[in-house]
């Protein structure tokens, strides 16, 4: 007759010490899955230097103030920057019949009081009498690292002409 628990008697289990490690290991990657899941909750933080110190991004956005043209023959935007901050780029929001591009730009930094032609004719088109959306993208701090921030609030509408 077969003796079923003789068999069972002599496999081995895992040392306490290694089952100690595992749950551990097994605890401290679920601790950092949870924290990097709670991380994507809280907002980045970021910020401008004005010259007079570091403010909040959505501050430096309220100091953004610009006007814009857009031709459609030439496929050129034409911003002006009547504000305090410099523009890093602009976005460009073109609504079509149920459809809506959006292309952002960067062609060089327009400083305050500068006016700049932004050529988009290869990369967007638009027809004259249609509504363009052009929103101003400025840089922020968060840290050491430098991140765009499009200024949605401060964008204004025209009509290509």
């Amino acid at each position: 007759m077969i003796n079923l628990n003789e068999g069972l008697k002599s496999k081995k289990a895992l040392s306490p010490v290694i089952a100690t490690t595992l749950l551990i290991a097994i605890a401290l990657v679920l601790a950092l899955i949870i924290f990097l899941w709670a991380k994507s909750f809280i907002g980045e933080v970021l910020q401008k230097d004005l010259g007079n110190g570091a403010v909040d991004i959505e501050q430096a956005c309220s100091q953004v103030n610009m006007k814009a043209d857009v031709d459609s023959k030439s496929g050129a935007v034409t911003v002006e920057n009547d504000g305090n901050v410099p523009i890093y780029g602009i976005r460009i929001m073109v609504e079509g019949l149920g459809s809506q591009t959006s292309k952002e730009i960067f062609d060089g930094t327009i400083s305050t009081g500068q006016t700049a032609d932004v050529n988009v004719a290869s990369s967007i088109t638009f027809s004259p009498g249609s509504p363009v959306k052009v929103i101003p993208i400025i840089v922020g701090t968060s840290g050491s690292n430098k991140k765009q921030y499009a200024c949605e609030k401060q964008g204004i509408n025209v009509i290509a002409i």
